[in-house]
């Protein structure tokens, strides 16, 4: 019996959602996949409906804006149609497995009981943003993007664990395990539904921008570390969006775009209030006196020039 279930959530962007089915659809074959629609315009909707309708995917309407949101949206579904997961499986429409049996061998781990301690496990992506310009390029053995930093001091541009903004040797950060990160690559990752139900307190404040990095602050505040698995690969590519919806989801956000992304600027308020630091100045404005100790304070202080700060051995 499957032990995870997957959906994507879908604001404005149904251009995308038949081109995301065909590029998965070996790999989710089996899967329950379910759309969750994110407060769309009535034209988007029926355009939605329509597709979902032709693939026999549930259609299901977020009770309220965003991504943390849409999560407790589709756990809450999973149990009205009484499908049990122990993970859910979130995609975007820009994203596709690269690992042959991907979903199938995430599966199986999660059946064997080796995730069950973590709140969000996620995956190594690769893709033009960590400098692969083709799919085929990819080796198996091959870091490209494993996370997001809110905490640890990085190399580069955003605070991602990323080449070429920083070395990701295999031997260091890859092989058949689960690294601890602050938070995975929110571009495909996977939820603990216990977890998620027992510690999450979500908001409606995070539409998009940094609505998974909060979640993932609230597992470590709670002392539950969040890991990715680097043997699995995921292809990202925003160029897929190209002439459907804007290409890059912050650019356009912060032009205003709120058909499609959201608003930017009310997630850094609720950050700054709930965890006490700006969250693009980290360094300047992180309270040591507030955080003495625990998983937070822990990543804030890691050096990542020693490798992740743990590794878990599947």
């Amino acid at each position: 019996m499957n032990k995870i279930s997957v959906f994507v959530s879908s604001r404005n962007n149904y251009a995308l959602l038949e081109e995301f089915i065909e590029r998965n659809k070996k790999d989710l074959s089996g899967y329950y996949f379910v759309n969750i629609d994110d407060f769309s315009d009535e034209e988007q909707v029926t355009l939605g409906k329509s597709i979902c309708k032709k693939y026999n995917i549930p259609f299901v309407s977020n009770k309220a804006r965003g991504l943390q949101n849409a999560t407790l949206t589709m756990i809450q579904h999973l149990q009205d149609v009484g499908v049990e997961s122990e993970y859910v499986l979130w995609m975007t429409h820009d994203s596709h497995t690269i690992t042959p049996n991907f979903v199938s061998t995430f599966d199986e781990i999660v059946s064997d009981g080796k995730l069950k301690n973590f709140g969000v496990v996620g995956f190594n992506i690769l893709g033009p943003q960590c400098g692969v310009s083709n799919q085929s390029m990819v080796s198996p053995t091959q870091c490209g993007m494993l996370g997001r930093s809110p905490l640890t001091q990085l190399p580069g541009r955003g605070g991602w664990y990323r080449t070429p903004d920083m070395r990701l040797p295999w031997d260091v950060w890859g092989g058949n395990t689960a690294i601890a990160v602050e938070s995975p690559v929110d571009m495909t990752l996977a939820i603990n539904v216990d977890m998620f139900t027992r510690y999450i307190e979500v908001s409606d404040q995070y539409h998009l921008f940094c609505a998974f990095d909060d979640i993932c602050l609230q597992f470590l505040k709670n002392g539950i570390y969040n890991v990715t698995l680097p043997f699995l690969q995921v292809w990202h590519d925003q160029h897929i969006k190209d002439g459907k919806v804007p290409i890059k989801s912050a650019t356009a956000a912060k032009k205003g775009d709120s058909k499609h992304f959201g608003d930017y600027g009310p997630h850094f308020v609720k950050w700054k209030s709930d965890w006490g630091w700006e969250r693009d100045a980290v360094r300047n404005t992180f309270p040591t006196d507030r955080y003495t100790d625990g998983l937070i304070r822990e990543f804030y202080d890691h050096d990542y020039t020693q490798g992740p700060i743990k590794v878990f051995t599947l």
